[in-house]
This record gives structure tokens, C-alpha cells and sequence, in this order.
């Protein structure tokens, strides 16, 4: 059986944005406008329960007489919420994430530096250690050779071995 699933076609990258209300933005001051109506029923219920009940057709005059001034309250305090949101909340998200940015590649820069500044440090100090023990050697084979020449002069043997190289 032959598999018919095709792969998701990719997607764009997403265009640069004209605007910065967006559809989740849309959706939250709808939620906030109907909590706000919400609350103000709740209110004039509250209110005609406290002072005297004239009954659902008094709750319904004044919610009627009142919309006015609610929708224009509503609206302002929406406004105001999502421009608060647009001009401080989200230039501060923007900021700490351009910061936590740059402080990753600060860190990913310092420890891949520190890494091949460790990697030259690690092969010099290797290279020198290696060159030291390598004089060393060389030196033990010449003292070696040396006294082993000077103790066939002192004999009056001959000495024809090399020097070592």
C-alpha cells in the first residue's frame, strides 16, 4: 500500500506587520468589553436591590438610560488598557528579549572564544612541554655519550662511537 500522506506545504515567513493590534488583541478587548458589561449589570442589579426593588423593568430603564455612558466608559478604558499594553507592556517584552538575545550571544561568543583561546593555551603549553622534554632527552644522550668518551680517553681505549643526533 502505497503511503498518500504529503508532506505540509511550507509556510511564508510571516510579513512585517503594518500594525501592531493584532486578532489576539481584537479578542481581548472583546472579553474585556463583555466582563465590563458584566459588571456593570451586576452593579445596577446591586444598586436596585440596595435602595428599593422596582422590579426587572426599572433594572432594564436604567441599563437603557445608562448605555451611553457606559459604552463611552467601556470603550475609553479599553482603549486605554490596549494602548498601555502597545506603547509600555510590549516595547519592555521587546527590550528583554533583544537584551536576553545578546546576552546568549555574549555568552556563546565569550565560551567559544574561551574555548579556542583554551584549545591555543592547551597546545602551546603541550608544544613547550614537549620541546622541554625533548631537551632534556637530548641532553641526557649527550652527557651519556660524553662520559662514556671521556672514560675511553682515560683508559687510552679508542672511542669510535657517533655523537648522537
Amino acid at each position: 500500500m502505497a503511503d498518500t500522506h504529503k508532506p505540509a506545504p511550507e509556510q511564508p515567513p510571516p510579513a512585517t506587520r503594518s500594525t501592531v493590534f493584532t486578532v489576539k488583541d481584537a479578542e481581548r478587548a472583546v472579553y474585556n468589553f463583555l466582563a465590563l458589561t458584566v459588571v456593570y449589570i451586576l452593579a445596577v442589579f446591586a444598586y436596585e436591590i440596595d435602595t428599593a426593588w422596582h422590579g426587572f423593568l426599572a433594572v432594564g430603564w436604567i441599563l437603557f438610560i445608562h448605555s451611553p455612558q457606559f459604552l463611552a466608559t467601556a470603550t475609553i478604558l479599553i482603549i486605554s488598557r490596549e494602548g498601555g499594553d502597545i506603547m509600555l507592556f510590549r516595547r519592555w517584552t521587546e527590550a528583554r528579549r533583544q537584551h536576553a538575545a545578546a546576552v546568549a550571544k555574549a555568552k556563546d561568543e565569550g565560551r567559544s572564544q574561551g574555548l579556542n583561546q583554551g584549545r591555543d593555551e592547551g597546545f602551546n603549553q603541550g608544544r613547550n612541554e614537549g620541546r622541554d622534554e625533548g631537551r632534556n632527552e637530548m641532553q641526557q644522550q649527550w652527557t651519556a655519550w660524553n662520559t662514556r668518551r671521556l672514560a675511553a680517553a682515560a683508559k687510552g681505549e679508542p672511542f669510535n662511537e657517533p655523537p648522537p643526533q
